[in-house]
């Protein structure tokens, strides 16, 4: 049956129930478009010479039911279509998705296969056939081209960055039907947003011409061309901007000023209409930061002619200055009066770099655009050169990592050879050209032949920066990056030294809170750096305590520790302020030297406490002091905590910013790349010692660019820390909420999709989350039931998102009977009484059940109600899964299905319970490859094997 001829018009049905279905014609070109299921806000599409505009809300493609907005045709066969999608705005800034699909039925659980494009993350080419997986692409962002090619049951996806030379993402198998749709897809992935994505080159086929399958050592790659400079514009055109070009100059809390110059190709030339919605902005809790200011470097110098500003609706003072950093000249100041407006400033000036200023929170702008022409004989400077290039071996290919340069680079080519290291951009085979910041080299082979890349970062002028290089060899047996995490190294919580080890046994990591008082005391009269005289056992504080001590029990009850040093010492800032930084008066917060006291202190301890012996000569310890080195009790040291603490009545005594604590970090490394000495940083004592980011208090993202600018600028890109370490509590303005309605993992998803791309040899951790159990705190769970359920979940859900590791705050209470934060999110009851609570036996349930697993996969589960985690062991066939439902309400699904991994032979149901440590255990029976189970807020676990 032709299926086309039955699209015609559906007409909307609206009852008491609400809407039913519609599908509308968007012309006579045979176009339909819909919304598939769920979508929040109604979506639409519309076409004008062959631009597409499609809007569409919902929560994502993926998982058991999708919810998105689809324009398609039908299709009977084989078939393909191809797309450029150019861009996307307003949804999820990471996650929207927009590109091809063919799909079954126009139900929100058809079986489909989709290649998409999302907002930060890459490429995807997706499936539905019972359960949702994808294929990873590039890491490319719109502009992009992708296609779908349908053959038989095998769908094939492809990208491309110039829709002429086509790269394979990869192909799957799924028995459809022979009359299909396909068309275009667009998500939002927020269903209380609506996402635009604009397509052009929209090309579809009943009978495709196949696009040439790379044999399995990967496709043979076809050189780009070497950018050929345009000539130098005599009349003011629109410039080029980006977000890569702009620099944030605010600290915490200060928005986005990227925002300014994100939707460039939604402005028009010249700029019209009101498409563009992003925008500059500050939560209104954070007044205090202003004024807030982000600087813009056009790569070269440029005779401004126009500024175009798009006023939002707020009226507000926004400054607009030129020069150079440090150097600032003011060229405008507006009175943002106008709605949804685009402004047109006539100016006369040139310059490198403007800086842009809002004076108050109400100075919000959309969109800037400028118009110019270059100076002199056009861009003849390179770019610096890509950072942080890293080449993994596995077997028959080579993952590539980078870095480009955040100013002045349009793209970064790879180039591979053998023998020796490429010493130009066109000294070898070209295998990659284009703005990604990796990729995986399939065209190697295992003979032990060893590969040398080099990275070229290039501007718009075609101007190429020095060489980045790097090399490897693949082999048969793939080379991991590091080992899996288990369960029980995963689970930890917060601590002290005088905790009791039966309750500490819960977890199988701490996080030890340490002064670093206790240590060289608080006594201004102590001889300080150099003549530091280190105490541990005994120490200076708590009558004496003995680290030595408490660290052998911990390691010898199977519990790994990571010491947090906190805080400074009398002798360096008298009388003694513990949360300001280690600053002595009048020393430069920049300077890796003025924190060398600091590194000093890192040294000694991990010379003690890390897996090397040093000379003894290097050992700084008091009198009464054993004279011991390399014990091998701590392999992590966190180097402050909360260091962008904004909430202080004193921030220039208290907050770092991200540039301060690079260069204390710097320090406490490895000495500042040894200028400081070779008895400063953890790395000088022990290269296998691992410095962990003092926590930052949030999900602050936006740290981790600006420490790698300054790691960029001082220490050749070298980042100084080994973890990435944040703190995140789940609340709303008056209560605590649970992981799912915090969204959790996707927040922390966005953490770890930035870490792959840019950072991908360092660890993410989650050193503080947790909720109090009295109900007068701001971020409390109702009952302790809840929270013992919240924190297990809080466990899953950043398992789920990929995080390394993770501490609850914390074991003890402080005092339950405060209503203040922190103040009775504890494990047990306080010190001196350790009563468990319900979180405590089900923490320690988890670790003794599923301590030996590691993270598997999330498993589809087909109701929306119940999440399914697969877990398994990491050297047999055994496992668990861990199901839940992810809600507040009491919600339960009764007699569930669950289908168990093929040749299973038997299943324990575990139910978490106050009072046991090991749960419950209960036989179930396996009937057709399932068990029947009963899931509720609670997480269970089936063991199987």
């Amino acid at each position: 049956m032709n299926k086309s001829k039955l699209l015609s018009l559906t007409v909307v049905v609206i009852f008491a129930v609400g809407i039913l279905a519609f599908n509308l014609p968007i012309s006579a070109t045979g176009w339909l478009n819909q919304d598939i299921g769920d979508a929040g806000i109604a979506g639409s599409a519309s076409e004008t010479g062959g631009t597409w505009s499609v809007k569409g809300s919902g929560e994502d493609v993926w998982g058991s039911d999708d919810a998105f907005h689809y324009v398609y045709q039908s299709l009977s066969g084989d078939g393909e279509i191809s797309a450029r999608v150019v861009s996307m705005a307003d949804g999820n800034p990471y996650w929207q998705k927009a590109g091809v699909m063919i799909r079954e039925t126009l139900g929100p659980s058809s079986k489909n296969v989709a290649a998409l494009l999302t907002g930060t993350n890459g490429v995807k080419l997706q499936r539905r056939d019972g359960s949702s997986s994808v294929i990873n692409g590039s890491s490319s962002q719109a502009p992009h081209w992708l296609k779908l090619v349908r053959s038989g049951d095998t769908f094939t996806g492809y990208e491309s960055t110039d829709g002429s030379a086509w790269t394979l993402i990869g192909s799957y198998t799924v028995s459809m039907s022979a009359d299909v749709y396909l068309g275009m897809a667009v998500t939002a992935k927020d269903n209380t947003k609506l996402a635009t994505a604009v397509f052009d080159n929209v090309v579809t086929s009943l009978s495709p011409t196949p696009t040439p399958t790379p044999t399995p050592t990967g496709p043979t790659p076809t050189p780009t061309p070497t950018p050929t400079p345009a000539p130098t514009p005599t009349t003011p055109v629109k410039l080029i901007l980006s977000p890569g070009m702009m620099i944030n100059e605010s600290l915490q809390g200060g928005g986005d000023p990227t925002r300014l110059v994100d939707e460039q190709a939604l402005a028009g030339d010249p700029p019209s209409g009101n498409n563009c919605t992003t925008r500059w902005e500050v939560h209104h809790s954070w007044e205090f930061v202003f004024p807030i200011m982000g600087h813009i470097d056009l790569g070269q110098e440029y005779n401004l002619s126009t500024i175009w500003m798009h006023d939002t609706y707020s009226k507000g003072y926004f400054k607009v200055e030129y020069g150079s950093p440090g150097n600032w000249t003011e060229l405008l100041t507006v009175y943002t009066d106008k709605y949804l407006f685009w402004r047109e400033i006539p100016v006369n000036v040139t310059t490198q770099f403007l800086r842009f200023t809002q004076l108050d929170s109400d100075a919000m702008l959309n969109e800037i655009c400028l118009y110019g022409t270059p100076t002199g004989a056009g861009d003849i400077t390179a770019p610096l050169k890509a950072t942080g290039f890293h080449a993994t071996a596995w077997n028959g290919k080579v993952s590539l990592s980078w870095r480009d340069p955040t100013q002045d680079c349009s793209g970064t080519r790879i180039v591979r050879k053998t023998g020796s290291y490429p010493t130009g951009p066109t000294d070898g085979t070209i295998i990659y050209n284009g703005t990604g910041e990796t990729f995986l080299d399939t065209g190697v082979s295992n003979d032990g032949t060893q590969y040398y890349y080099a990275a070229f970062a290039y501007d718009e002028a075609s101007n190429f920066a020095d060489p980045s290089t790097a090399a490897a060899t693949p082999a048969l047996t793939p080379q991991a990056v590091s080992d899996p995490i288990l369960i029980k190294g995963f689970l930890g919580t917060n601590a002290f030294v005088d905790d009791p080890l039966d309750k500490l046994s819960a977890v199988g990591f701490i996080r030890e809170y340490h002064s670093w008082r206790w240590d060289e005391t608080d006594d201004p009269n102590y001889p300080g750096y150099p003549n530091n005289e280190n105490k541990f056992n005994p120490s200076y504080a708590g009558g004496g305590w003995d680290f030595d001590t408490y660290y052998t029990n911990l390691v010898n009850a199977g519990i790994e520790v990571s010491l947090c040093m906190q805080g400074t010492v009398g002798w360096i800032t008298y009388p003694i302020d513990f949360a300001a930084r280690p600053l002595s008066p009048g020393e430069d917060p920049l300077d890796p030297a003025s924190y060398i006291e600091h590194g000093d202190h890192m040294y000694q301890y991990a010379a003690r406490y890390a897996s090397v012996a040093v000379p003894d000569g290097n050992l700084k310890l008091a009198g009464d002091q054993q004279r011991l080195t390399g014990l091998s009790l701590i392999k992590y040291y966190e180097n402050w905590n909360e260091p962008n603490n904004w909430w202080s009545g004193d921030k220039e005594a208290h907050m770092f910013s991200p540039e301060e604590f690079a260069a204390m970090s710097s320090a406490d490394y490895d000495g500042h790349q040894g200028t400081l000495g070779s008895h400063i940083g953890i790395k000088n004592a022990d290269p296998n010692a691992k410095l962990v980011l003092g926590g930052l208090a949030g999900l602050q993202k936006w740290w981790l660019p600006r420490l790698q600018a300054w790691a960029d600028a001082n220490r050749g890109g070298d980042l100084p820390v080994d973890v990435l370490n944040f703190h995140e509590y789940c609340y709303n303005d008056t209560t605590g909420i649970s992981p799912e309605d915090f969204n959790f993992k996707e927040k922390m998803e966005e953490i770890i999709a930035y870490r792959d791309i840019y950072m991908p040899d360092k660890e993410v951790w989650v050193s503080e989350f947790g909720w109090d159990t009295n109900t007068g705190s701001p971020q409390s769970a109702p009952t302790h039931l809840a929270q013992a359920q919240w924190i297990v979940r809080g466990y899953l859900a950043l398992l789920g998102a990929r995080t390394d590791r993770a501490q609850q705050y914390m074991l003890r209470d402080g005092n339950p009977d405060s209503p203040g934060k922190f103040k009775s999110s504890g494990l047990t009851s306080p010190k001196y009484d350790w009563i468990p609570k319900i979180s405590w036996y089900f923490v320690y349930t988890m670790k003794n059940r599923l301590g030996d697993m590691i993270f598997d996969t999330e498993v589809a589960s087909g109701n929306s109600n119940v999440e399914i985690y697969r877990l398994r062991d990491n050297d047999t066939y055994s496992g668990a899964y861990v199901l839940w439902c992810p809600t507040s309400d009491g919600t339960t699904v009764n007699n569930y299905q669950l289908g168990l991994m093929d040749g299973t032979t038997s299943a324990t149901l575990i139910n978490l319970v106050e009072g046991d440590t090991d749960g419950v255990p209960t036989a179930l029976t396996i009937q057709n490859g399932t068990v029947t189970v009963d899931v509720s807020e609670t997480p269970i676990f089936v063991l199987f094997d």
